[in-house]
Formats: C-alpha cells, structure tokens, sequence
C-alpha cells in the first residue's frame, strides 16, 4: 500500500478528503501521527475518533476550497510534510473538499492522512470540541458567575495576563484574538523573572486543575443528588493530578461502549493501570453490561464506578496520581 500510495503521489492525484480516509485504516495512519508529532502520541484515541468520524460525515455546505498537502521549509530545517486549508471549516464541508497533492509530494496515502488530520483537527478531535473552542476565545470576558471560586481566581490572572500583554502590544485590552510570543520562540530572562514566570504559570495551572475538579462535583451532585461525596472531594482535591477523558455518544451508530473501550484500551495513554485511584463516570441510557465488567477487570487499582440515566452516552475516567 506505501509503494502503491508513493507511486499515486508523483502523479498529483486529486480526490475528496472522505474518499482519502476511506482508503486508508487509521492504524497503519498512527505510526505517521507519531513519527511528526511527537507530543501527539498521549492522543491516538482523539486523533482516532476524529478520523471515524470525518469518515461518517456527509460532505454539505460545498465552498470549492482545496485541502493542500505539500512540502515546506522552515529555518533552514529539512523539508517536512504540511497540509492546509482543513481546519478552517466545519467537518460537513471540510469532508467534501478537493485534496490536492503537489507533484513534488512522495509520502504515501497513509502519511498524507496524518499530516491532513493532524491539521483538521488543530482545534478538537470533535466538532463539539471545535465549537468549545472558539467559544472560549470569542466570548466576552467577563467574571464567571456559576458560584465557583477556582475559576473566579483563574479568570482574573489570566485576565491580568491578556491585559498586560495587550498594552505591550498597544492593540487595547478589548482585544482577544491570539496574544502571545512567536512559536519556537523565547524571551531571554534572568533568573529572577524566570522563577516569578514559573510560579504564574504554576498558580494558574493549579487554579485551572481545581476549578474543573469543583465542576466535575458539581455534576456529580446535580445527576445524583443523594450521593455523598465527601469520597469524592477527598479523592479530587488530594490528587497531584486528574486525567479526564470524555466520549461522546455512539449508539446512533451501534457501536456504544464497545467502541469507547477500544478507544481506552487500544489509543488512549493516559489511561493507564499505574494510577492509584480511577473514578469511572458513565452517563448512559443502555450500558452494555459486558463492556463494563471488562473495564472493570482490566484495572487492577481500587475503583469507582458511578451510573446515571441520561440521554447521551458519556464516559469520563478520571485518573489520580498521588
């Protein structure tokens, strides 16, 4: 399939980006998302639940843009594998987007897949993720009134921060596109300014990691308001660290939580049986009882396993690491 893709690739083939993935199986595109982007190996089970689900997209909303898969230079570095224009729409008109391989392209089907994935996804491995995303950078910055004190303390250091940098750059602190250094660039600083910049970053990574635990409590109350969570908030505010995994639902495709578990087991990194302690969180109007007991099984560390009846399958693991 390499050798064939190679070949196909010389000759500047041009096809739609479903007609791209439907050629090709997301295990043999994974070990391409790995070889360029190092960091993206904790996240196969993103990458993988967006390649199926680019997959079962039905292309709408057609605007004639071309995704573009070339070579480029960067600092005088070697030439690496780049794709354009796939992350600027939604998936429904992104799918039915002409690919255009230049000529000078040798890289096999596979590995054009992940340069293009890897692109698509820049901004969530979901459309409800992409949504997320830039609601958060288009929304008016104002204090967050749901009552939590985390994210209150979070919302004014950051805001101090976009402030700063907003008058260094005098573009006006009303101002929220992208503020912030040139990638792959750093500012010299002593010693002195890098301690105070460490410990800024530090308070406001811990704000953000308390500020998400107090709302995960709070779901937990509202959708089981009998609980007690005393365990809970022992085990949420004690933990050096909380992974958290969300999955959407599948039963419209019948795939359910066989599919997440495969997504866990097979893609995911940071569900891993070294953790201490993992809360497992399902959301589900049908759970597949087999699946779960085979979960269940595979963690070797105590667990905690919560129901509640919802319309929508969601399946969050929390991961705490002492």
């Amino acid at each position: 399939m390499a050798q064939l893709g190679s070949y196909l690739c010389t000759k500047k083939i041009r096809m739609t980006l479903k007609e791209l993935l439907n050629k090709v199986e997301f295990d043999d595109v994974a070990p391409y998302i790995v070889q360029h982007y190092h960091d993206m190996a904790k996240c196969l089970s993103g990458f993988k639940e967006a390649f199926d689900g680019m997959r079962n997209t039905i292309p709408s909303n057609l605007d004639g843009e071309q995704v573009k898969v070339e070579l480029c230079i960067e600092d005088g570095k070697e030439p690496c594998l780049a794709a354009y224009h796939s992350d600027n729409a939604d998936w429904e008109t992104v799918v039915g987007r002409e690919v255009v391989i230049d000529t000078n392209v040798t890289a096999p089907l596979e590995e054009i897949a992940a340069v293009i994935l890897f692109d698509a996804t820049f901004w969530g491995f979901t459309p409800e993720d992409r949504e997320e995303t830039f609601d958060e950078w288009q929304e008016d910055r104002t204090p967050p009134t749901n009552g939590n004190p985390y994210r209150l303390k979070w919302w004014h250091l950051t805001q101090c921060e976009h402030d700063s940098k907003c008058r260094k750059e005098d573009i006006g602190t009303r101002t929220y596109t992208w503020v912030g250094d040139t990638p792959f660039t750093e500012k010299r600083m002593n010693r002195a300014k890098r301690k105070r910049a460490y410990r800024w970053d530090k308070r406001i990574d811990q704000l953000e990691r308390l500020a998400n635990r107090w709302d995960l409590l709070q779901q937990i109350k509202r959708s089981a308001p009998n609980i007690d969570l005393s365990l809970f908030e022992g085990l949420l505010f004690k933990a050096a660290r909380c992974e958290v995994s969300r999955r959407e639902d599948y039963s419209v495709d019948g795939i359910g939580l066989p599919y997440i578990y495969e997504l866990m087991t097979k893609y995911d990194r940071h569900f891993s049986k070294e953790a201490d302690i993992t809360l497992l969180w399902v959301q589900s109007t049908n759970i597949e009882k087999d699946v779960m007991n085979d979960i269940c099984r595979m963690i070797s560390h105590p667990l905690i396993v919560h129901q509640a009846r919802q319309k929508r399958v969601r399946l969050t693991i929390i991961q705490l690491f002492e």
